[in-house]
């Protein structure tokens, strides 16, 4: 479902997202770095096997593919058991690789060759799988002292000269500044992040200010002008009775803030509008002294049946009364919109936020009198929110279907014609099922 204009657009990813977004972009560059460290090795073993059969070079072929296969299922699922499973079989194949290499001492008498580093430097690259640099800096550890602890074992095996490659230590080196860096800039990032949504939600402000002032002049000249003249321009004596009419039609509008409404708003029919539950909310909460922008297309609400209607304007009440308890902010935006199947009402601030994972008791009212309120009615409920960043809440529910209407009508007026025992038995299993209220608690 598309829900542009629903939500505000901030500049930049969201802080709860920059982290895994991250994480997942440093794990792939690293997994494609290894692979192209084990396709280097396979590329130089099949060369020299083919210069020198007689080496008997080939086993190393079966030591990096496992390798290659192990790190492709790290690629494609970070999980803790692949990470292990790559590290232990990676370094059994290290060693099985060294061997087969270094059995040669004439080609390579010590262990300081580049050909020799490559799978230990794909075991390095292991530490872009972590989900923090901490972690993957402890991964990229582990694969270094294995990698070459597998070389050594290798060279004591066949008896050539041990000698650490700068090889594998330099890879280490880059991706601990990599991991590193990145956290830095994170934490730079989610700073700026909260100055850019300052910034943008007081451009907001100043432009709704700049809207709302323009159209208010407009009216004054509208309405307390045009009348203050046509009074001055009168005969003595009392006022005409359609001046009076039409200065009291006036006064109501401008009392009853028709004139804030958008001019879609205002065509749907704002007395429609005044009647659904989700208004009523709307209208309680600015009563409590909450500020709140409405958009959207204000109409797609009538599309909703009585109950989900009704379950809209609890939810969207509970929403606004936890911006007024907990965000620390006395403003919040509710956009309407909606699509063939759903209508949508996102309520939005800017608040200080929280995170949605460690509610705990304090939020029992958005798990309650939100979430199961709106599942009971058959849509969903998305929550985003950062601390310091706000907290926009996504309901989402079905509209109103004709046709299923139409057919629990015939469906009802077909029962009317039923035997009265056939109505008692299927009154009798309607009322042993479970509430809706029983099914949602």
């Amino acid at each position: 479902m598309d829900l542009e204009g629903v939500l505000t657009v901030t500049l930049g990813l969201p802080n709860h997202l920059i982290a895994p977004t991250m994480s997942r972009v440093i794990a792939r560059a690293a997994h494609w770095f290894g692979l192209v460290c084990l396709a280097g090795a396979l590329t130089a073993i099949v060369s020299l096997s083919l210069a020198h059969p007689h080496d008997g070079l080939w086993p190393t072929i079966l030591a990096i593919i496992p390798m290659a296969i192990l790190l492709i299922t790290l690629t494609r699922h970070h999980t803790v058991l692949a990470t292990v499973g790559y590290l232990v079989v990676g370094s059994a194949c290290t060693y099985l690789y060294a061997v087969t290499i270094l059995s040669d001492s004439l080609l390579f008498p010590t262990t300081d060759l580049f050909i020799v580093a490559l799978p230990v430097m794909a075991l390095v690259m292991v530490g872009g799988a972590g989900a923090s640099a901490l972690v993957g800096l402890v991964w990229s550890t582990l694969g270094l002292i294995l990698g070459e602890s597998a070389v050594l074992l290798a060279a004591a095996t066949t008896g050539v000269e041990y000698r650490i490659d700068p090889f594998a230590p330099a890879t280490y080196l880059l991706i601990a500044i990599v991991l590193l860096a990145t956290t830095f800039d994170s934490g730079r990032a989610k700073s700026a992040q909260q100055f850019i949504h300052q910034a943008s939600r007081r451009d907001s402000a100043l432009t709704a200010r700049r809207e709302l002032g323009s159209r208010a002049t407009a009216l004054l000249h509208d309405t307390a002008l045009s009348h203050l003249v046509a009074v001055a321009s009168a005969q003595p004596g009392p006022i005409d009775p359609r001046l009076r009419s039409m200065i009291a039609q006036d006064l109501e509008r401008i009392i009853g803030q028709d004139w804030l409404l958008s001019r879609d708003a205002i065509t749907t029919g704002s007395a429609d509008w005044l009647a659904t539950p989700l208004a009523a909310a709307i209208s309680a909460a600015r009563a409590q002294g909450l500020s709140i922008d409405v958009s959207g297309d204000r109409s797609v609400v009538h599309r909703l049946d009585a109950d989900r209607a009704e379950a809209l304007g609890l939810a969207v009440t509970q929403c606004l009364i936890n911006v007024l308890r907990h965000s620390g902010v006395t403003d919040a935006d509710v956009s309407v919109s909606a699509d063939d199947e759903e209508v949508v009402v996102a309520v939005t601030d800017a608040g200080i936020g929280f995170v949605p994972s460690e509610t705990g008791a304090l939020r029992i009212g958005l798990r309650h009198s939100v979430l199961a309120r709106v599942e009971a009615a058959g849509g969903s409920v998305r929550v985003w929110s950062t601390p310091g960043s706000g907290t926009s809440v996504v309901i989402a529910l079905p509209v109103e279907q004709r046709a299923g209407r139409a057919d629990q009508q015939a469906v009802k007026q077909a029962s009317t014609q039923t035997s009265p025992s056939a109505s008692r038995s299927a009154s009798h299993s309607v009322s042993d099922l479970p509430s809706a209220d029983g099914a949602a608690s």
